[in-house]
């Protein structure tokens, strides 16, 4: 496994052997590197080709258009768009801690700060 994979099967693995629920969110700038690398993983996490984002898989991808997701998907890599989107309307959560991994700095200035200033304000 490679480093931009590595910490959340890390804490998959961990949190499932302990019997907890989590839904991780790997952000990824490109719609091609997050299928991609959502089918690395679950090769990697031992499903056969082609099972991404079905209900026998634990890893899925949601890109712009297209959601390759199930109830079961436990590990998603996503856009930085989607990403947005979903802190932006408050889904993924559903009273569950959520974890974004790799969120780019330069997408982070530019979108997730008003979003987080948006929050907070809400929040006051």
């Amino acid at each position: 496994m490679e480093n931009q994979t590595q910490l959340p099967a890390f804490i998959l693995e961990d949190q499932l052997s302990q019997g907890k629920h989590c839904k991780i969110y790997c952000t990824e700038p490109r719609r091609i590197s997050a299928i991609s690398l959502a089918q690395r993983v679950s090769r990697e996490l031992g499903d056969p080709p082609g099972a991404v984002g079905t209900i026998s898989s634990l890893v899925g991808y949601s890109i712009r258009l297209e959601s390759n997701t199930s109830k079961n998907t436990r590990l998603a890599f996503v856009t930085n768009g989607i990403a947005l989107r979903m802190l932006e309307g408050g889904t993924g959560h559903n009273g569950q801690g959520t974890a974004f991994d790799e969120i780019t700095v330069r997408y982070t200035n530019f979108c997730l700060l008003p979003s987080a200033s948006q929050v907070s304000s809400t929040l006051s």
